[in-house]
C-alpha cells in the first residue's frame, strides 16, 4: 500500500497580532487561507501580544481562525500593561518560537515571513531556516530606501541594507510589485522570486447592491495619510457640476490623527456633502465599497508609490465600483483608461476630478468600468487562485508533489 504524502507544513513569522490588523495582517490571512485552500497545513507564530484583552477578548493562546492554526509563544496572547512585562513578554516570545521551530524541524517545510523591514530580523529568520531546515519565503512589499521621511542616519542604514540583502538572504522573494522584482533582480540575480500582488477574497465582496439616499465617491485609507486624503478633498471640491454626488472617508487610526481630520473636513466648502467613517467595523467595508460609485486611490510619482501595491486596489476591484486612480506603479501592468478603471495620468486635482466628473456624466459607461475591473480582479488578486500558485512554487522549492486538484490560475498579468 502507498503512503499518502503529507501535505506541505508551513509557517507564518515574523508579523505578531494574528488575525487582527490592518492591511498587513490582511494579506497574511489571505496568503494563509490560500494555501490552505490548495491543500497545505499552515500555523502562524505571534511572538507577542499587541492587542489588549478588552480590544480583542477572544484570541487564545493556540487556536484556529478561518482554517488557519495559530499559535502565541509568549507567555501571553495580550500586551502588557507594564514596561517590564512587555520587554519580558517579547524575550520569552523569542525564545518561544526558536523552541517551536526546533521541536517542528522535522515536519516543517517552509516558512513565509512579513516583516516591515527590519535588517536584524531579516537576519535572525534566515540563521533560524538554516539552523533548522526550512526553506525561507519573504514577502517584500516596501522599498523602505524610498522613504523620504525614514531619514535618521540608523534608519536609512537599515533600510539600504534590508533593500540589498533582502534577495541575498531568501530562498525566494514575493514582490508585490515589477520595482521590487526589479531591485532584487538587480542585488540578487540568480535567487528565486514569485510575484504576488494584491489578494482578496471576493466572496466577503459578494454581497447584494442597495439603493443609496445619493452617489457617492468613497476613499478609504488611514488617518495618518492626511495629505492624500486633503487631495482627495480639493479633487472633489474641483468637480465643476457634483450633481447628486457626495464623498465618504472611510478611515481609521490614531484619535490625534482623526482630530486633525474633522478639522480639515470642516474646512471644506463641501462640507455637508463629505462623510467621515472613523474606525468602523471590517464587515461595514465591504458594504462601503460595493455601494458606491467609484473608489478613489491617487498614486503619487514617488518611488514608494511605484515600489508599492495597495491591499485596497484589490478589494475595490472586488467590490465591482470603478476605480479612479493615477497611472504610476503597477496599475498599467492591469489596467487600462476607461475600459478597466479610470487612470487619470498625472497626480494633479484637475486630472482626478475630471474624471470624477466622468463618472457623474457618464453613470452607465462607469458601472461598465468597474465590472471589467472585477474581472481584472477575480483573475489576478484572487486569493485561492494565489494560493494555488504559491503551494506549486514551495512544493518545488522542497521537492515535494504539487496538489492534486487546481483551482483556475491567472498565466499572467493583464498587459
Amino acid at each position: 500500500m502507498v503512503k499518502e504524502p503529507r501535505p506541505l507544513s508551513v509557517v507564518q513569522l515574523g508579523t505578531p497580532g494574528f488575525p487582527y490588523g490592518l492591511a498587513a495582517m490582511q494579506r497574511i490571512l489571505l496568503m494563509c487561507k490560500g494555501l490552505v485552500g490548495a491543500g497545505a497545513r499552515v500555523t502562524v507564530l505571534s511572538s507577542k501580544g499587541v492587542h489588549t484583552r478588552k480590544g480583542h477578548p477572544g484570541i487564545q493562546k493556540s487556536g484556529t481562525y478561518e482554517g488557519i492554526a495559530y499559535h502565541y509563544t509568549s507567555p501571553s496572547q495580550f500586551r502588557p500593561d507594564s514596561f517590564v512585562s512587555r520587554n519580558w513578554e517579547k524575550i520569552a516570545g523569542t525564545l518561544g518560537e526558536i523552541s517551536y521551530l526546533f521541536r517542528h524541524r522535522r515536519d516543517t517545510d517552509a516558512a513565509l515571513v512579513y516583516i516591515t523591514g527590519e535588517f536584524w530580523l531579516l537576519l535572525y529568520y534566515r540563521i533560524l531556516s538554516r539552523l533548522f531546515g526550512f526553506r525561507m519565503l519573504i514577502s517584500y512589499v516596501e522599498f523602505r530606501s524610498g522613504f523620504e521621511s525614514r531619514d535618521s542616519w540608523s534608519t536609512r542604514l537599515n533600510d539600504r541594507l534590508f533593500d540589498r540583502y533582502i534577495g541575498r538572504l531568501s530562498d525566494t522573494v514575493l514582490p508585490i510589485s515589477e520595482y521590487l522584482a526589479r531591485a532584487v533582480q538587480k542585488e540578487a540575480p540568480k535567487t528565486l522570486q514569485l510575484k504576488s500582488p494584491v489578494i482578496c477574497d471576493f466572496e466577503e465582496f459578494a454581497i447584494p447592491k442597495e439603493e443609496q439616499p445619493y452617489p457617492y465617491f468613497l476613499f478609504c485609507g488611514s488617518a495618518n495619510y492626511l495629505e492624500v486624503i486633503e487631495f482627495v478633498l480639493e479633487s472633489f471640491e474641483a468637480v465643476a457640476n457634483k450633481r447628486d454626488f457626495h464623498l465618504h472617508l472611510v478611515s481609521g487610526g490614531k484619535e490625534a490623527d482623526l482630530v486633525s481630520l474633522r478639522k480639515r473636513i470642516a474646512e471644506t466648502p463641501s462640507k455637508d456633502r463629505v462623510h467621515l467613517f472613523s474606525n468602523i467595523p471590517r464587515a461595514e467595508i465591504p458594504v462601503q465599497m460595493v455601494n458606491s460609485s467609484a473608489l478613489l486611490i491617487p498614486l503619487r510619482n514617488t518611488i514608494q508609490d511605484e515600489a508599492r501595491f495597495p491591499h485596497k486596489i484589490g478589494e475595490y476591484t472586488a467590490a465591482g465600483a470603478p476605480i479612479i486612480t493615477t497611472g504610476f506603479g503597477e496599475i498599467p501592468w492591469y489596467f487600462r483608461d476607461e475600459e478597466s478603471a479610470l487612470i487619470a495620468q498625472s497626480y494633479e486635482i484637475s486630472a482626478i476630478a475630471e474624471k470624477m466628473q466622468w463618472v457623474a456624466d457618464h453613470p452607465e459607461q462607469a458601472r461598465a468600468v468597474g465590472l471589467a475591473g472585477h474581472e481584472v480582479g477575480r483573475a489576478c488578486f484572487d486569493h485561492l487562485a494565489y494560493g494555488q500558485t504559491l503551494y506549486k512554487h514551495i512544493a518545488q522549492l522542497c521537492g515535494k508533489p504539487a496538489p492534486a486538484q487546481e483551482v483556475p490560475v491567472a498565466e499572467s498579468v493583464v498587459r
